[in-house]
C-alpha cells in the first residue's frame, strides 16, 4: 500500500486535551483514507523531536521552528493545549480514488495527495462544525490568544483636553478541551457522512 506523507496547518487551532497528542486518528478526506498523526507532548523532548513521525520523511526535512502546539493563556486549560499543525498519512484504502490528471494513474502517491488537497478545506470545515457542536464554542471567529473588545465602540468623551474612548477589555478564554475520544469521534463522523452521501448519490457499493 502506497502512503503519501503530508503535514497540515489547521486554519484555526483546536483546543485539545494532552491525551490527544502523540496519537493516530483515522478519517477520510474525500475518498482518500487518512490517518491524522498528532505531535508528541513537547515536555521533556528535544525541539527536533516535537514533530510527528511520518513515513519516508527524513529528520532534516522538518522545520524545527514550526509551532505544532501552543500553550496560550487560558482558564481551565492546564491539561490541554492548542493544536496548530498535524501530520497526515494518505492512502487509497476502502474507496476508489479516481485520478484528477491522467498521468496520476501511474503515480499513486501523487494521486492521493492531489485528491486530498482538493478536498481538505471542506474536510476541515466539517471538523470545525462538529467541534462547535460538541464544545458549544464559536471556533470560527475566536481570537487565537484572547478576545479583545472596545468598550462602547464609537463613543468618545472629551477628557483632559482631548477626545478619549473608554478603552478596551481583554478576556482570557475558557476553552472546552477536546478529549481523545471526542476527537476520534469527530473524525469518524466525517467518514460516515461521506459514506452516506456516496450511497445517496450512486447507490450502496460493497
Amino acid at each position: 500500500m502506497v502512503t503519501a506523507s503530508a503535514k497540515y496547518q489547521l486554519p484555526h487551532h483546536l483546543w485539545v486535551h494532552n491525551e490527544v497528542l502523540g496519537s493516530r486518528f483515522d478519517t477520510y478526506i474525500g475518498d482518500v483514507r487518512a490517518t491524522v498523526v498528532t505531535p508528541p507532548v513537547p515536555g521533556g523532548l528535544a525541539v527536533n523531536l516535537w514533530h510527528p513521525q511520518l513515513p519516508d520523511v527524513p529528520e532534516d526535512a522538518w522545520d524545527h521552528t514550526t509551532q505544532w502546539t501552543t500553550q496560550y493563556a487560558a482558564w481551565g486549560a492546564d491539561d490541554g493545549t492548542a493544536l496548530r499543525h498535524v501530520g497526515v498519512e494518505l492512502r487509497e484504502d476502502g474507496r476508489v480514488v479516481a485520478p484528477y490528471h491522467s498521468f496520476h494513474a501511474d503515480r499513486p502517491a501523487e494521486k492521493v495527495f492531489d485528491h486530498a488537497a482538493r478536498r481538505i478545506t471542506y474536510w476541515f470545515a466539517r471538523v470545525e462544525d462538529w467541534v462547535a457542536v460538541v464544545t458549544g464554542e464559536d471556533v470560527y471567529s475566536r481570537e487565537p490568544r484572547f478576545a479583545a473588545n472596545t468598550i462602547g465602540p464609537g463613543l468618545f468623551g472629551w477628557q483632559h483636553g482631548e477626545w478619549r474612548d473608554a478603552g478596551m477589555t481583554i478576556e482570557t478564554p475558557r476553552p472546552k478541551l477536546l478529549s481523545a475520544d471526542l476527537f476520534a469521534a469527530i473524525l469518524e463522523r466525517g467518514r460516515r457522512e461521506r459514506r452516506t452521501t456516496d450511497r445517496v448519490a450512486v447507490g450502496v457499493q460493497r
